[in-house]
């Protein structure tokens, strides 16, 4: 409010004059920004000026594709670059309320994704729940100044390399089970990714033993339509031993400390590939756990007690197995314990084995009168 006051011969006279200051709108969003190519650009702002309206422009960029140039509101626009290097654009966003008016620049920098590297080495099918260790991997190394990483749903990535270059993955459920190589650039995290789709069905994969004896890799049980030998390297990348497709693979010096062996069996329909000795990748993601399996009593007559010993989160289940290497009975374990029921069995030997997450971590043998 202001006093006016004018004055002539000595006299003078006032009014008021009143002048209403509006808030002049200001943004309050982040102005500087970063995404990776190909993902989109949202800027919102939330003035403290009740009745703010925003409108946005961006001027067009070289090696830039983006949905608009102008538009109102917040800004949402995918934004693509084709270019190598990091590219800086600007927009104009003007925020407007009662008359007033504020312009200011909202920067955001596209990163460049990195190229996706293709998934060449994959499992072969058909594939059914349980089936374990399966090869997936890329012919081609990651590119400078990136890293690989492997993911799934529904399944498990058992391992990785060293160099990320190869996977093992288990596939413990059926169903359409997405397997995905990411190409992470290391500085930006920017990311870009290609995905194989692996149909498993519910039919069970059975769950072979490898033993050497007298310089012989030996598979049980002997009923296997299919037998082939082979071993994976410290990369996790496999060979295929050609010509080993009996139940036994002679080897008279094999080489532990660097190839770790194992043999790919088919029964009804199911794929399995079964080792005799795990990576060394795989007993790291175990993190240095080693689990024992108590059984009691044994001999057994009509019920045989379970305990497993483990630090290993997850879900623990028991089998039976008898010496043809068929699956008798799976039966869950709560708190790692359970009792098996026994009684129909057939006198003879039997092979327990205790698996968490469909992994095999324990083993026993037991003996039913």
């Amino acid at each position: 409010t202001y006093t006016y006051t004018t004055s002539a011969n000595g006299c003078s006279t006032s009014a008021n004059v009143m002048v209403t200051v509006n808030p002049t709108p200001r943004l309050s969003g982040t102005l500087s920004n970063a995404i990776c190519s190909g993902t989109t650009f949202n800027y919102t702002d939330a003035s403290l000026t009740p009745g703010t309206t925003f409108a946005w422009k961006r001027s067009p960029i070289s090696g830039i594709k983006s949905d608009s140039s102008a538009g109102t509101g917040n800004i949402n626009e995918s934004l693509t670059s084709s270019l190598a290097t990091p590219v800086t654009v600007s927009y104009v966003v003007i925020a407007s309320a009662n008359g007033c008016s504020f312009a200011q620049k909202v920067m955001v920098t596209v990163n460049p994704s990195p190229t996706a590297s293709p998934i060449t080495t994959q499992s072969s099918s058909p594939l059914c729940s349980g089936t374990m260790f399966q090869n997936f991997g890329t012919s081609v190394l990651a590119p400078a100044g990136t890293y690989y990483h492997w993911s799934t749903i529904n399944g498990i990535v058992w391992a990785e390399s060293a160099n990320g270059q190869n996977a093992l993955i288990n596939f413990p459920n059926s169903g359409t089970i997405q397997v995905t190589l990411s190409t992470i650039f290391t500085a930006t995290s920017c990311i870009s990714s290609n995905t194989v789709s692996v149909t498993v069905s519910i039919s069970v994969a059975q769950t072979p033993e490898v033993h050497y004896f007298q310089s012989h890799f030996v598979c049980t049980p002997s009923n296997e339509d299919h037998y082939q030998w082979g071993y994976d390297d410290a990369s996790l990348d496999s060979t295929i031993l050609t010509g080993e497709i009996n139940q036994d693979y002679l080897c008279v010096s094999p080489d532990f400390a660097h190839k770790s062996y194992w043999v790919m069996t088919a029964n009804g329909g199911c794929n399995q590939k079964t080792y005799y000795n795990t990576p060394l990748a795989l007993q790291n993601i175990n993190s240095g756990d080693e689990s024992t399996i108590d059984i009691y009593p044994n001999p057994a007559n009509e019920v045989l007690h379970v305990s497993v010993n483990t630090t290993l989160r997850g879900n623990v289940t028991i089998e039976v197995i008898n010496m043809t290497g068929q699956k008798i009975s799976t039966t869950p374990a709560v708190d790692n314990k359970a009792s098996v029921d026994v009684a129909s069995l057939t006198a003879g030997f039997y092979t327990i084995n205790c698996y968490r997450d469909g992994i095999k971590i324990a083993g026993s043998k037991f003996v039913k009168n």
